[in-house]
């Protein structure tokens, strides 16, 4: 699929930082979808942009003014340096890592002015719409080229009939002259959560089961720390059986102290029990710090047991024991529109012991 991103979507909805935003970029990479900016969005987005920190920093710099006149002196802890001309380029390079752009000298200009003149849409019945009507021919000449469906990412009215919400039927009618396309061959989107909803997120599932690492990486979560930390907060201190974690029998009383890595992920089933969370079963092999009690006939010649502590009394020496386990687990991964995503583990299943 590809989609093509309007420049009221980068300015309003938080480009790069807002975490729904954030959530589109990794879910994308995942998806394997191809965001195509048209050239014109780009410019204005950074023209935008500039123009914005312009005026942040004047305000900064009259309050700078003020708070120095109150103290008699600059507040050099306060002093904030803006430096717009390198801020500006750094938000054009992430433009530019986020979509392929689309070339505006590929428009034919003649077709512009035809548009014009017959106050076709995007165009207004007053001839207003120019910059539309330059993303527009840029879809359209991207789905002459393309066997993909295409999603034009926008809130600009002048891509749709009055209050309803999905592509003008004159637009959709000139998509379906250009070759023999379906009716969704273009779809307009009004948000970003509008566009996670239809298009991702059932998508997601499948993804997740295919390559968990990959996909959870591309989300912004680091799959071995997180779940790491996530299975400790889960079970750390739970007592264990020896004989179920595949070590001999003379290892008793076994306490999961850290979990000190995680790797060879494994999707084994996947599904989204509400929006934004899913239910994901995967195999993987943990690298695993245990305590435990040895008798204290059977600690001497135990090269893997790293001794603690003796309790004489008991008769018994305390100490830990490192394990690779290959195991199953339940996760839980909880993606909200605003917030970072969370992985919880429910469980945790031994099904093969490496020492």
């Amino acid at each position: 699929m590809r989609i093509v991103v309007d420049t009221n979507i980068i300015r309003k909805e938080g480009f790069g930082t807002s975490r729904l935003f954030r959530f589109l970029i990794g879910a994308t990479q995942v998806s394997e979808d191809t965001v195509d900016i048209p050239e014109v969005v780009v410019l204005e987005a950074v023209a935008g942009f500039e123009e914005e920190l312009q005026k942040k920093k004047t305000t900064l710099n009259k309050e700078f003014s003020v708070l120095q006149n109150i103290l008699g002196k600059p507040p050099q802890s306060l002093l904030i340096e803006l430096e717009i001309a390198k801020e500006v380029k750094l938000f054009r390079e992430r433009l530019e890592r986020f979509g392929s752009i689309l070339d505006i000298n590929e428009v034919p200009h003649e077709g512009l002015i035809k548009r014009a003149i017959n106050r076709k849409k995007p165009f207004d019945h007053n001839g207003s719409g120019y910059r539309d009507s330059l993303i527009w021919e840029a879809v359209v000449e991207l789905a002459s080229r393309t066997s993909e469906n295409i999603v034009l990412l926008s809130n600009d009215k002048a891509f749709k009939d009055g209050d309803e919400e999905h592509l003008a039927k004159e637009l959709k009618d000139e998509v379906s002259r250009l070759g023999q396309f379906h009716d969704d061959k273009v779809v307009l989107v009004r948000s970003v959560e509008n566009f996670l909803d239809r298009f991702v997120r059932p998508r997601l599932a499948e993804a997740l089961l295919g390559d968990p690492a990959e996909s959870l990486g591309c989300l912004g979560i680091d799959p071995q720390e997180t779940l790491a930390l996530a299975i400790q907060e889960e079970h750390l201190g739970k007592e264990w059986d020896g004989e179920e974690l595949g070590l001999p029998l003379k290892y008793e009383t076994l306490h999961l102290s850290m979990v000190e890595g995680v790797s060879d992920l494994e999707g084994i089933d996947c599904r989204e029990v509400t929006t934004g969370e899913y239910l994901l079963k995967i195999g993987a092999t943990l690298e695993c710090q245990f305590d435990a009690f040895v008798h204290k006939s059977e600690v001497f010649g135990l090269d893997d047991f790293s001794l603690y502590e003796f309790d004489w009394n008991n008769h018994y020496a305390r100490g830990g024991i490192s394990c690779l386990l290959r195991c199953e687990m339940d996760i839980t991964v909880d993606i909200p529109s605003e917030a970072d995503p969370e992985i919880a583990v429910l469980s945790l299943r031994p099904i093969l012991t490496n020492q």
